[in-house]
C-alpha cells in the first residue's frame, strides 16, 4: 500500500465517519421534523428514505414555519416523488440555493447545496460524498455547484448544515 493509499483511506474514513454523524443526526431531529415536511411534500412517504433525509434537513436548514417561503422547492419535490424527471431535477437543483454566515457575511452554502441535492437526486454523489462510494462516474452534479471533480473534497465535509438564520422562531 502507498502512502498516497493510505492518506486517501484516512480521508475516506473521516467522510464515513460524518456521513454516520449525519444520520445520527437525522434520526434525532426527524421526529420534530417530519409532521410539517409531510405537510409541505403530501408525497414524502413516496419519497426513498435518503430523500425523506433530505427533506428533512431543508426543513432544519430553513425552518419548519418557513417551508411556505419556499414552495417551488416543495412542489418540485412533491412532483418529483411522484414522477422524477429530468426537468424536475434540473427544477430542483435550481432551486437549492443555502446561505452561510461567514465572518458577518452571507454566502451562498455550496457544501449544503451539494449535500442536499446529492441526497435527493445522486445516490452515487451522496455515497462519494460521505465516504461510502467511489468518485461517481457522472461528476456534473459536484461541477454544477462548483466543485471541481479532480480535486478530492475536503473530509471535514460540513454534512451538519447549520440553521440558514440562527436566532428565528422556526418551530
Amino acid at each position: 500500500i502507498t502512502k498516497v493509499d493510505q492518506v486517501q483511506a484516512s480521508v475516506n474514513e473521516m467522510r464515513a465517519e460524518y456521513g454516520r454523524m449525519l444520520k445520527d443526526f437525522i434520526a434525532q431531529i426527524t421526529p420534530q421534523m417530519e409532521p410539517a415536511v409531510a405537510k409541505a411534500v403530501p408525497n414524502y412517504k413516496k419519497l426513498t428514505p435518503q430523500q425523506r433525509d433530505a427533506v428533512t434537513l431543508v426543513a432544519y436548514k430553513i425552518g419548519t414555519n418557513n417551508l411556505k417561503s419556499h414552495k417551488a422547492l416543495m412542489n418540485e419535490i412533491n412532483a418529483y416523488a411522484l414522477n422524477p424527471t429530468p426537468e424536475s431535477e434540473r427544477q430542483i437543483r435550481d432551486q437549492i440555493d443555502f446561505m452561510v454566515n461567514v465572518e458577518g457575511k452571507q454566502v451562498k452554502d455550496k457544501k449544503t447545496d451539494l449535500l442536499i441535492a446529492s441526497m435527493l437526486l445522486d445516490p452515487e454523489t451522496f455515497a462519494y460524498i460521505t465516504g461510502t462510494g467511489p468518485m461517481p462516474a457522472d461528476t456534473s452534479l459536484i461541477t454544477y455547484f462548483g466543485f471541481d471533480p479532480a480535486i478530492p473534497l475536503d473530509p471535514r465535509f460540513n454534512l451538519v448544515p447549520e440553521p440558514q438564520e440562527a436566532g428565528d422562531p422556526r418551530y
